[in-house]
């Protein structure tokens, strides 16, 4: 099992955007629901490399091919890149064909209401029994929008961590 550090260490050098408190949340939340991690808004792959580190299955889901080569190279430095896959089109295309059963939802894309919205609604029916859902951005003055589309979903937020909420339907 890796450890936090070692992911950490890793994260740091991919060009995370979660700060620490928040990383090493998600961090246990992957350990705990490490079956089928799907990642929408990966960026540069700064948190894939902390889900993929628990993942047995990890798809990391970043419109556009433009991010590609740095979240496929921040991963290909790792020792668990083997575990990961990277879809290069909006997760609006993925949630209707998703073939697995997801135990962790990690969303840190668009920042607007309706895009939390649809991704929350889109991906439900995905959404393994007991399952976790991570949302960025969740508080703060800066995306009022990502925090109203998650408290008008019907989820529940069950922890915040920083600008992190997890949730459960």
């Amino acid at each position: 099992m890796h450890t936090f550090e070692e992911c950490w260490r890793y994260a740091l050098e991919g060009g995370v955007l979660l700060d620490r408190r928040e990383a090493e949340r998600l961090f246990h939340y992957a350990q705990t629901y490490a079956e089928e991690i799907v990642e929408v808004g990966t960026c540069t792959g700064g948190s894939g490399c902390i889900l993929a580190a628990t993942a047995r299955r990890l798809t990391l889901i970043e419109p556009g091919t433009h991010r590609a080569s740095a979240i496929l190279r921040n991963l290909a430095r790792t020792p668990w890149f083997h575990c990961a896959s990277l879809l290069t089109v909006k997760d609006n295309i993925v949630w209707p064909h998703y073939p697995g059963k997801i135990s962790l939802l990690f969303l840190d894309h668009e920042h607007t209401w309706a895009a939390v919205r649809n991704s929350l609604h889109g991906w439900r029916r995905s959404m393994a029994e007991d399952s976790i859902v991570a949302c960025h951005d969740y508080n703060g003055e800066k995306y009022p929008e990502v925090k109203n589309a998650i408290d008008e979903s019907g989820i529940r937020v069950i922890e915040v961590v920083g600008a992190m909420a997890f949730c459960k339907w």
